[in-house]
């Protein structure tokens, strides 16, 4: 996703990152450290917005990277998702089901994609492997 504000440009790369180029007189080019998992971007004339998506998934009002970075929540096989929510792989959206939901979410990141969450057999890309282990667990996840 590319947005155009007054003179600067933004972009969303597939791994949920953000670049930013052309005049920075208010501050619209500095993308913050550690921004991550943004999921939408915008420009203004003298300003870029991002919408970050907010992963809580044991319900308890904390941002789920947030307890990881803490150390207050345990993830055990380094999957980036609090062990206690963890799904079956392609439950993305970690709505309880591999649907075709996912499989969207999946084929968005399709290609080169290093840490991206559909990267299931972490090798970079997400590709047909990715997409067949998605498929093996179509339905309720267990």
């Amino acid at each position: 996703q590319v947005a155009a504000g007054g003179y600067h440009t933004v972009a969303l790369k597939n791994d949920g990152s953000v670049v930013a180029w052309g005049s920075n007189s208010s501050g619209q080019c500095t993308v913050p450290a550690g921004l991550a998992g943004v999921t939408q971007i915008a420009a203004g004339y003298n300003h870029t917005v991002a919408l970050v998506l907010f992963t809580d998934c044991n319900t308890n009002d904390q941002r789920d990277s947030y307890e990881l970075a803490k150390g207050w929540a345990a993830d055990s096989n380094a999957n980036g998702r609090i062990d206690t929510c963890d799904q079956a792989a392609g439950d993305l959206d970690l709505n309880g089901i591999v649907d075709p939901a996912d499989l969207a979410l999946l084929l968005l990141d399709f290609g080169p994609c290093p840490e991206c969450p559909t990267d299931f057999d972490a090798n970079d890309v997400v590709d047909t492997a990715d997409l067949a282990l998605l498929l093996l667990n179509f339905g309720p996840a267990a």
